[in-house]
């Protein structure tokens, strides 16, 4: 539930496993706790559409978008994958 709860919030992997340290689980558990890449790329997915859909004032929009999911605990591999996949590569400002 807790995993389940911490994707609703937007986390990624990496912060999910950093909270699942902090309360002291262990490391066997929290590798079995992991969510799926599937569930990780949907709630990916779904804060890019999110973040991309607002106007963008700054001219690093691109570059304050992967920071923010690499702040959420995203992996920036699959961050820059998916920004490619949904065609978010290239935001310019206005």
């Amino acid at each position: 539930m807790f995993v389940a709860s911490c994707l609703a919030k937007g986390w990624g992997a990496r912060r999910i496993d950093f909270a699942l340290k902090q309360l002291g689980v262990a490391e066997s558990i929290r590798k079995e706790a992991q969510p799926g890449k599937d569930e990780v790329r949907k709630s990916l997915r779904e804060i890019i559409q999110k973040r991309s859909s607002r106007p963008r004032n700054s001219k690093n929009a691109y570059q304050k978008l992967v920071r923010h999911l690499l702040t959420r605990g995203f992996n920036y591999a699959d961050i820059v994958s998916e920004l490619e996949n949904i065609g978010v590569d290239t935001l310019e400002s206005k």
